[in-house]
């Protein structure tokens, strides 16, 4: 994916991308709307859900987890 810098659909800070990806992001005002693609079922990691995020929520707080992370 490319975009043009300020865009609303990529973050310019590694530090917010590698709290996004390890799901310890704390979503703000202006980053609304924002979803989040998680695993919802531990039996079935092929299972994924969407769902709303809200401003002050961290993205990871639901989901699938591995163990020892």
């Amino acid at each position: 994916m490319r975009v043009r810098k300020g865009s609303p659909v990529a973050t310019s800070s590694t530090d917010d991308a590698e709290d996004m990806a390890a799901g310890e992001y704390e979503v703000d005002d202006t980053d609304l709307p924002l979803n989040q693609i998680y695993q919802c079922d531990a039996n079935d990691l092929t299972k994924l859900c969407i769902r709303d995020l809200a401003a002050g929520e961290v993205n990871g707080r639901i989901g699938y987890k591995p163990q020892g992370r």
